[in-house]
C-alpha cells in the first residue's frame, strides 16, 4: 500500500518540478521604472516583459529564449540549477521505476524498495538545492534589478521546485515505509 502512495507521490513530483523548471516565472517584477500595468518575468530558459508599444500605446508580451538575449551571459547559478534540476527529474524517473519494477515485473523481490528509498531523497536534495543556487547571490537578478529599477522577488516556478523537493522527501519515507512493513525484511 506505502508503494502505490510512494509511486503517486513520485508522479506528483515529477509533474511538479517539469512545470516549474519549464515555465518563466522563477523571478517576477509587476513594474519596470514604475511604470503601471508593465511586468517582467524570467526561468532558467526564457524571459518575458510585458511593456508599452509606445510611449503611451497598448501594453504587449515579449518572450525571449534567454540565450538569444544580447549582452546577457549566461549566468553560472542558470546554468547550475538547470543542471540539478534536470538530474532530480531523472532520478524521480529513476525511483520510479525502481518501485514499479518491484510492484510489476519482480514482486516477491522486496529489495528493490530498500534501494528506492533514497533515490527520492537524493532527487529532493537535488530539488531543493537547485532552487536555492538559483536565489542565494543571482547576478541575473542583481542587473536587472539596477538596470530597470524594479524589484524582482522569486516566484512561481521556484515555490513548485521546493515544493516537489519537499513531497519527494515525502515518497522516500512512503517507499521505506513500505520496504518495512514487508513481512521477513525487519
Amino acid at each position: 500500500m506505502f508503494e502505490k502512495i510512494g509511486l503517486c507521490v513520485s508522479g506528483l513530483v515529477l509533474i511538479l518540478n517539469i512545470v516549474g523548471v519549464a515555465i518563466p516565472y522563477w523571478f517576477y517584477s509587476g513594474s519596470i521604472h514604475g511604470v503601471p500595468g508593465t511586468s517582467m518575468n524570467f526561468g532558467l530558459w526564457k524571459s518575458c516583459a510585458v511593456m508599452p508599444e509606445t510611449l503611451h500605446g497598448p501594453l504587449i508580451s515579449i518572450c525571449k529564449p534567454i540565450a538569444d538575449i544580447k549582452g546577457f551571459p549566461l549566468p553560472s547559478e542558470f546554468k547550475a540549477t538547470r543542471a540539478l534540476e534536470i538530474l532530480a527529474i531523472l532520478a524521480t524517473v529513476a525511483g520510479a521505476v525502481v518501485v514499479c519494477l518491484k510492484m510489476f515485473v519482480r514482486k516477491n523481490d522486496n529489495r528493490l524498495l530498500y534501494a528506492a528509498s533514497p533515490i527520492p531523497f537524493i532527487a529532493g536534495l537535488l530539488m531543493i538545492i537547485g532552487a536555492v543556487v538559483f536565489v542565494a547571490d543571482n547576478k541575473a537578478k542583481k542587473a536587472i534589478d539596477s538596470g530597470f529599477n524594479t524589484d524582482i522577488k522569486p516566484h512561481a516556478a521556484f515555490g513548485l521546485c521546493i515544493v516537489s523537493g519537499i513531497l519527494s522527501f515525502v515518497a522516500a519515507v512512503l517507499y521505506f515505509l513500505a520496504a518495512r512493513t514487508i513481512p521477513g525484511l525487519r
